[in-house]
């Protein structure tokens, strides 16, 4: 379960802290940076990944979910360092969704999720996933977050 952070809690951060989500499902590893309205999580996936197909490999499916993962990873770090609830949120859009190499060998993955607006209780999510320096991917999704206490 999540645990309830305070103000000294330094990044990085276990992802199941601050995530309701568990494996197979928890796809991010750690939160390691949050800045205003941008969030940098690391993923490390295996032969175990719901999200690795036999036929077609890492599905691009993969890639989004991650950018989730890693802005939900912040709200909840925030909601945490505030002592406030962590609000229920839901990946309800998907705007764009570019994939740029082929999947590298390596099995660790960089996120970088930007908030790019927030109207309501939506909220638009600029990402993109490096495997090292490489951008692999990039995604613009809307979020939904419940605002209600």
């Amino acid at each position: 379960m999540m645990q309830k952070l305070n103000q000294k809690t330094k990044l990085p951060c276990p992802a199941e802290q601050l995530l309701p989500h568990r494996p197979p499902m928890l796809l991010i590893d750690s939160l390691l940076q949050r800045e205003k309205d941008r969030a940098v999580a690391s993923a490390r996936f295996d032969e175990n990944n719901i999200f690795l197909s036999r036929d077609r490999g890492l599905l691009p499916e993969y890639f989004i979910e991650i950018v989730a993962q890693t802005m939900a990873a912040a709200n909840g770090f925030d909601a945490c360092n505030s002592n406030s609830k962590v609000k229920d949120g839901f990946l309800v859009g998907l705007e764009s969704f570019s994939l740029h190499h082929p999947l590298p060998d390596t099995q660790e993955f960089r996120i970088v999720a930007v908030k790019d607006m927030a109207f309501g209780q939506m909220q638009v999510i600029d990402g993109e996933v490096f495997a090292d320096s490489t951008p692999i991917a990039s995604v613009r999704l809307k979020l939904w977050e419940d605002k209600t206490d």
